[in-house]
């Protein structure tokens, strides 16, 4: 039976015999110049190979002229040594911010050659636009001496009348006229990298990024260059800190009265001349600074560390305030009750002050639970008029009429309407103009209206609303 795949055809060669077949086939005879046509390539080859391993190994070399006979450096071994990376400045709190003022200020890095030959310094972009870079050397003892003060007590060392130069804070950029684009520092010699700031335009609160990153490596010598992060932390706070941020009093009945108590502290300055800006006595807000004892003035350091408010108490004060609703023939507006107590610092206004919200009990109702006694706008367009109407009830005997609004550009009318058992209801329309405020009313926004009561007292009706973008 045929196979395809299984017999072999006429036409397939002959399989290949081997020693001790029982014969040789006439047609895979093969003729003796076959020999040299196999043997001949071969002989070739090898006695290519050996020329060119024997060129390789006794013929001169043309570029050992220009070959580089030093072994390779050791990549990112320290030639130049930094002590101190990241300032310490409370060894109680090593993760403290130092806090100060919007003033200029520098530290100096203490650092070394370690080795007996030239070194190089310089630094790449540092991370606040608000510091420069330099460096000095300095002799073994003054080094020693400042260095020391720097570990011990970094708020109060003071640098020597050295010679600085600025480091270039990227090689591509053209140094100035008094800048380099690196540092020579000879075989064993100290000296210090200053970092220095001018942080006249970040506002208090801000925590500025002081780092540079400072290379450094044998003179002329790239490859060995290694980077060394040097880390300032730094922490803008107003010459007067306060806490709370206000005071909320709650509400306030007839003849009640209340006492907010703010801490206020100074983390730059050990003599604080702490004044009211308003000179006026007001017999219903009454407020006394009293300083800290010693042990206050400490507890409340621990405490702000434990809170991370800071670290450093140099200075500290009780506020406390009282808030009456009447003494006398004075009375507090009803309503909502809004009071900052503005500080004077040194002769200059502390901004922020610490503020006092609550209510006063009122006489006038806004009707309406949503409203929760003043007037809601909720969001509207800020492109388009908008215009709300609130009912107010009073006793009947009390008329009111509108004294102002803030801010001035709202459109208030007040209008009297029927009267119901003892109360009299009014009516009070509140139009906001198209393209007249931006996004969220201000806090303090109210409407004053005037009560004939005897003498004539104010009622602040809060007003809220979000005038959005379409």
């Amino acid at each position: 039976m045929s196979d395809q795949i299984t017999e072999r055809p006429d036409s397939f060669p002959n399989p290949r015999t081997f020693a001790g077949a029982d014969s040789t086939p006439a047609d895979l005879a093969k003729p003796r110049s076959s020999f040299w046509r196999y043997a001949l390539p071969g002989v070739l080859f090898v006695v290519i190979v050996g020329g060119i391993a024997w060129v390789t190994q006794f013929m001169p070399k043309s570029r050992s002229s220009n070959t580089n006979t030093e072994p390779a450096p050791e990549a990112g071994k320290p030639v130049i040594r930094f002590p101190l990376t990241r300032v310490i400045w409370n060894a109680e709190d090593k993760d403290y911010v130092n806090e100060t003022e919007q003033v200029k200020g520098s530290f100096e890095f203490p650092f070394e050659n370690i080795t007996d030959a030239a070194a190089e310094i310089g630094a790449f972009d540092v991370a606040c636009d608000c510091s420069i870079v330099e460096a000095a050397l300095v002799d073994r003892k003054e080094f020693d001496l400042h260095a020391k003060r720097l570990m011990e007590a970094p708020l109060e060392a003071k640098a020597g009348n050295w010679k600085w130069q600025k480091l270039t804070r990227s090689p591509a950029v053209k140094p100035q006229k008094d800048e380099v684009h690196s540092f020579a520092v000879p075989a064993n010699a100290t000296g210090f990298v200053r970092l220095k700031w001018d942080p006249h335009n970040k506002p208090p609160g801000s925590k500025l990024q002081l780092t540079v990153d400072v290379w450094s490596g044998p003179a002329g010598n790239v490859r060995q260059r290694r980077a060394d992060r040097l880390e300032v932390p730094i922490a803008i706070v107003a010459p007067l800190q306060f806490k709370p941020g206000r005071v909320r009093l709650g509400e306030l009945g007839s003849g009640n009265h209340v006492v907010a108590e703010f801490t206020l502290w100074s983390a730059t300055r050990s003599q604080v001349n702490v004044e009211f800006a308003d000179k006026t006595p007001d017999k219903l807000v009454v407020p006394v600074i009293t300083p800290f004892t010693v042990e206050e003035r400490q507890a409340l350091q621990d405490r702000l560390r434990k809170e991370d408010m800071g670290g450093r108490v140099k200075a500290a004060y009780h506020l406390r305030v009282t808030v009456k609703e009447q003494d006398g023939d004075k009375q507090l507006d009803q309503g909502a009750f809004y009071r900052f107590i503005p500080l004077l610092v040194d002769g200059a206004l502390l901004e922020p002050s610490p503020l006092l919200v609550g209510t006063i009990r009122s006489d006038v109702e806004v009707a309406g639970g949503e409203n929760k006694g003043g007037i809601q706008l909720n969001s509207f367009a800020a492109n388009q008029e908008h215009k709300a109407v609130f009912p107010l009830f009073a006793h009947k005997n009390i008329q009111l009429r509108l004294e102002r609004s803030d801010p001035s550009i709202l459109v208030v009318k007040l209008h009297k309407k029927e009267l119901t058992g003892e109360r009299q209801r009014w009516l009070l329309e509140v139009i906001v103009p198209a393209n007249s405020i931006q996004g969220k009313f201000a806090e303090h926004s109210a409407i004053i209206l005037r009560a004939s009561d005897n003498p004539p007292r104010f009622i602040r009706i809060p007003v809220l609303g979000n005038a959005t973008q379409n």
